[in-house]
């Protein structure tokens, strides 16, 4: 596989959060043995309703809107998600691009059309999750 792409696939923990790269797909989460038993259930439950396997978090999340299965389900998990946007610095005619990112409530991109995703150059690069909300959370 692209070595760009396997940049993006990772599971890390931390004392509060969960952080999954997005290029994921469920069917590589759920086979996953860095993923807790827990996670993948909820992954085969719920989010499999409304997606296939080879779904990619970057792309359930892209298109994903308030209101559906997933998202209620994300938000009760404490989802945030990491984006990448394009900045243009310096004089006009003499811009460079660079990248800069930042955190966003899923209520944020959910309230974002794909359209608008596109227009602003948005990038998912990380599923956020919070460990309390998914104790918390009950199958």
């Amino acid at each position: 596989m692209n070595q760009q792409y396997e940049d993006f696939k990772y599971v890390i923990a931390d004392l509060s959060r969960i952080y999954f790269g997005a290029r994921y797909s469920y069917r590589e989460l759920t086979a996953s043995e860095d993923v807790t038993f827990k996670l993948r259930m909820i992954f085969r439950t719920w989010m499999l309703r409304e997606v296939e396997e080879d779904t990619t978090l970057e792309s359930h999340l892209y298109y994903m809107e308030k209101g559906s299965l997933s998202y209620d389900v994300f938000h009760q998990l404490g989802a945030k998600v990491r984006v990448s946007y394009p900045v243009y610095r310096g004089l006009p005619g003499r811009q460079e691009k660079v990248y800069s990112e930042k955190i966003l409530f899923l209520s944020e991109l959910a309230a974002m059309t794909p359209e608008e995703k596109t227009k602003k150059g948005l990038l998912i690069r990380e599923l956020q999750i919070s460990k309390l909300r998914l104790m918390q959370f009950a199958l």
